[in-house]
């Protein structure tokens, strides 16, 4: 048992080495993907949902995204 506590941190060290260059990339991304939208995305936004918004009014119409296995 004090061979594995006196092993701990040489096990830690190689856990974060290998760990750090992929913690890097999704860091990376995540500062990209997560980031709120600013008051210039604002437009572009309510446009895109403006070109979906016939999906909301008619779901039942046969231009949905989903094929309902019912109809066919």
């Amino acid at each position: 048992m004090s061979k594995l506590i006196a092993q701990a941190p040489v096990l830690a060290n190689k856990l974060l080495a290998e760990a750090k260059p992929k913690l890097n990339v999704f860091m990376k991304y995540a500062k990209v993907e997560l980031t709120p939208p600013t008051p210039a995305d604002i437009p572009q936004i309510r446009a895109g949902i403006g070109s979906k918004k016939w999906l909301l009014e008619k779901p039942d119409s046969k231009r949905g995204l989903v094929k309902h296995p019912s109809r066919h």
